[in-house]
């Protein structure tokens, strides 16, 4: 009798664990639910960098302007010093993306970005911009040699969580969706990640085409990204006629350069090269640096 009863016990533990396997894993892999696209003002996708633009300007005269500055000279000489007084800009301007920027890169060496997540969770005031780099502070953490294949997806997971939380409150956040999509680029095929990376990077390049963005140097790394994932989930025709694209509109980028260059014959060894195709792939480390937005 005790012996039927473990068994049964043990059955009812095993088919628990395959419904909760099942929905993890249906969760995992279902596709996002994407807004539509629509002719709105660029405060809908959060693309105006404006205020990022003004602030890091040298010409800037302003008195907020003159402190970033000074402290990024300070960087140079006294980085835990220049820490703290980002901190305190932050706290100030949580929406600014500069500061959060800065700070996040200067403290990338400190426990692989650790400690901003940390520094991050003690805002009152949880911007998107704040949010997003949290997320990207995650991604910081891939950079660290000793963690495993485990540990890399664990840390990507927990950069889509937030992420997550960003576009639910604004569905049409451009940045988490980019970044949201690149997180996805890089992981194994098997583990079924790529057709939500083709859904968010194809969504951001088409938001830039629709806002008629041309001259940020964004808008290569979008084309680039979008045809490595069509790419990466076998439609490789298709991502390398958005290679071309791309590369048609700024036909100077190396990245576009070389992969149109090696056509449909070697699209699948560059990105296997750039983003992995069975492995987890650590991203570059300047991946995360957002300065390009507003530079």
């Amino acid at each position: 009798m005790l012996k039927y009863k473990k068994s049964l016990f043990l059955l009812v533990c095993f088919a628990l664990l395959s419904i909760i396997s099942y929905f993890t894993y249906d969760k995992f892999t279902t596709p996002y639910s994407l807004p539509k696209i629509q002719n709105v003002d660029p405060e809908k996708y959060d693309i105006d960098w404006s205020q990022e633009k003004k602030v890091s300007s040298l010409s800037n005269s302003s008195s907020e302007s003159k402190t970033y500055h000074d402290t990024l000279k300070l960087l140079k000489t006294d980085n835990a010093k220049a820490v703290e007084q980002l901190k305190k800009l932050i706290k100030k301007h949580p929406d600014n993306l500069v500061y959060s920027n800065t700070l996040r890169i200067a403290m990338q060496k400190e426990e692989y970005g650790a400690k901003f997540v940390a520094f991050t969770e003690t805002i009152k005031n949880q911007t998107p911009q704040l949010q997003l780099q949290k997320a990207l502070a995650y991604i910081d953490q891939l950079q660290n040699q000793q963690l495993g294949t485990a540990s890399l997806g664990q840390l990507s997971l927990s950069s889509i969580q937030v992420l997550n939380q960003v576009i639910e409150e604004n569905p049409h956040e451009w940045s988490a969706h980019y970044a949201r999509g690149l997180n996805n680029l890089y992981w194994p095929v098997g583990l079924k990640r790529i057709d939500k990376a083709v859904q968010d990077l194809g969504f951001c390049l088409a938001v830039l085409k629709q806002q008629n963005i041309k001259d940020n140097p964004v808008v290569p790394l979008t084309y680039m990204a979008y045809g490595d994932a069509l790419v990466k989930s076998g439609e490789i025709e298709k991502g390398v006629s958005v290679w071309k694209e791309g590369e048609k509109l700024i036909p100077d980028h190396k990245g576009l350069k070389e992969r149109v260059v090696g056509g449909e014959k070697k699209a699948k060894q560059i990105v296997a090269k750039d983003r992995g195709i069975d492995h987890f792939q650590r991203p570059e480390p300047t991946l995360t640096d957002l300065s390009i937005l507003w530079k």
